[in-house]
């Protein structure tokens, strides 16, 4: 089913943020997947559905954007 498609599996000490209009898509196609690092890679151990959501307006990304800018 998933034989010859290539993934992208974004990690980060932080969360992904992705505008609303694209969440029923990366719903639609998207999932979680743990890893463990083994032979100097990361390697895919188990996979799972997405379970939490939550919300926040552009008014608080642009505030953490500009506090952002102001501290560096």
């Amino acid at each position: 089913m998933r034989k010859g498609k290539k993934f992208a599996i974004v990690n980060s000490y932080q969360k992904l943020c992705v505008p609303v209009e694209f969440l029923p898509k990366l719903l639609q196609v998207g999932f979680m997947v743990e890893t463990s690092y083994e032979d100097g890679k990361d390697s895919v151990k188990s996979i799972g559905t997405i379970e939490k959501c939550e919300f926040v307006t552009g008014e608080e990304i642009d505030l953490a954007e500009a506090v952002d800018k102001l501290s560096t």
